[in-house]
């Protein structure tokens, strides 16, 4: 099962300062998790990133997230008692 989460356009200025170093949203997301967190969870299998374009309006982002990383950031979430959602938003933080 894949999960989708929607960034909010309010973040987007920050997104792409946290992304600036990677190739898609996806993977920046997932990495930077895994940073914090110490959690291996990104799985570069996956060729359905969403490229970072040089885009000046801010608008919301859709990241898929897909199953074996679902499965680990669920994993991640249960240990910390948080949400999935919780923890892709603590990096706005």
């Amino acid at each position: 099962m894949s999960y989708t989460i929607r960034i909010p356009k309010k973040y987007f200025y920050r997104l792409k300062e946290i992304c600036q170093n990677y190739s898609s949203y996806r993977e920046c997301i997932m990495k930077e998790i895994e940073k914090r967190y110490n959690f291996k969870i990104y799985n570069a299998e996956k060729p359905h990133d969403m490229r970072i374009h040089e885009n000046i309006n801010p608008k919301p982002i859709h990241i898929i997230i897909y199953k074996k990383e679902n499965d680990n950031l669920e994993e991640l979430a249960k240990r910390l008692n948080k949400t999935k959602y919780e923890l892709i938003m603590s990096l706005f933080e």
